[in-house]
């Protein structure tokens, strides 16, 4: 899928040329889409509210892997920064403001022509899919609703008790739950953002991000999209779950603990 062909050179030819403006002179072609969704954000209907990610400021880290790594970071979605960050990025971050583009087209040239997608879950996420772009999906929400092909990094789950709800209790009993009373559902902290960033332009180097890893995929319920689209879970997300004192609710509680041979 793409855009008429005089609509795509106009608007690379608009980034190019903004992006050209940078300090630094490196040469990169390489773009990166970065969606970022507000839609929904104090609705308080949190079906839609919390698949909200955090705050732009929360992304400045991966944005500055994303920028070393020699991509032009393409923002699409809802949140539009503060124009300081034009300077201050060193024009290695676009937006349709800033190139006078429509920001539908804007997102439509980013989402079919980036070379690699990184967001929230939303419509955003969408263009890319037929290009087969690789996609990191993070602030994912609800843990049931899989990304064709993409790497997942979802957001996590504590309890009434401030504990870590684990990824298995959360598939096999909570997988399209947007409510959870009690329990807090925790937005992607800047460290995590970076974590699967990084991780993903690591996996990208080495050819492991397209495909499905059985190993990984095995013991889905089958009523999560994942189970049936090839997703993937991002290594750095799977890791926080390592990292955690103790252990978390539900490899001790869940009903399902036996049952899916953990």
């Amino acid at each position: 899928i793409r855009l008429p062909e005089g609509m795509r050179r106009e608007i690379r030819s608009r980034i190019e040329q903004f992006a050209a403006q940078a300090r630094a002179t490196t040469k990169t072609s390489r773009l990166c889409c970065l969606y970022l969704r507000y839609k929904g954000e104090g609705s308080g209907v949190n079906a839609t509210a919390r698949r909200v990610g955090g705050p732009f400021e929360a992304y400045l880290p991966a944005i500055s892997i994303l920028s070393e790594a020699g991509y032009v970071v393409l923002l699409t979605g809802d949140r539009i920064p503060d124009d300081r960050y034009l300077i201050e990025l060193d024009h290695q971050v676009v937006c349709a403001q800033w190139v006078g583009v429509k920001p539908a087209l804007f997102a439509l040239f980013a989402g079919t022509e980036a070379d690699i997608w990184i967001g929230n879950m939303g419509g955003g996420n969408v263009p890319p899919i037929p290009n087969r772009i690789p996609m990191l999906v993070v602030d994912g929400f609800p843990y049931g609703a899989g990304v064709p092909r993409a790497w997942m990094h979802y957001k996590t789950v504590r309890d009434g008790a401030g504990r870590l709800v684990h990824y298995r209790r959360m598939f096999a009993e909570h997988a399209f739950d947007c409510d959870l009373p009690g329990w807090t559902v925790c937005d992607n902290s800047p460290e995590e953002l970076a974590h699967a960033v990084r991780a993903f332009l690591h996996a990208l180097g080495d050819g492991s991000t397209n495909g499905r890893n059985p190993s990984e995929l095995s013991w889905l319920p089958n009523h999560t999209i994942e189970k049936h689209v090839y997703s993937r879970f991002s290594l750095s997300w799977l890791r926080l779950f390592e990292g955690e004192a103790g252990r978390s609710t539900a490899e001790d509680e869940s009903p399902a603990h036996h049952v899916m041979g953990v």
